[in-house]
């Protein structure tokens, strides 16, 4: 039954974490300011559903979290700057 349940609860992780690349991209091409809200709003639920499953399945030891060390940091960030460097369009405006 725990395997079950597991994989069960595997799935809706997967499927919240899709319907979040979905409500966020929708948001970003809607036109409509109402239907913006709505989105946000609808994208605010499901994240909060997502982190509540991720939550319950590190509760019961069905995913383990490792902390990256010094070294793998570091070198995500030389190849992001990086890719700034080369895609300056890329970069965050203020």
């Amino acid at each position: 039954m725990e395997w079950v349940m597991r994989d069960m609860i595997r799935d809706l992780l997967t499927t919240e974490r899709t319907l979040s690349q979905h409500y966020l991209q929708a948001q970003h091409i809607s036109a409509n300011e109402g239907l913006r809200q709505t989105l946000e709003q609808c994208l605010y639920e499901v994240n909060r559903v997502q982190t509540k499953l991720f939550n319950e399945m590190e509760q019961r030891g069905w995913l383990t979290l490792t902390t990256a060390g010094q070294q793998p940091i570091e070198s995500a960030i030389i190849h992001w700057e990086q890719q700034l460097e080369r895609h300056p369009e890329l970069a965050a405006k203020e």
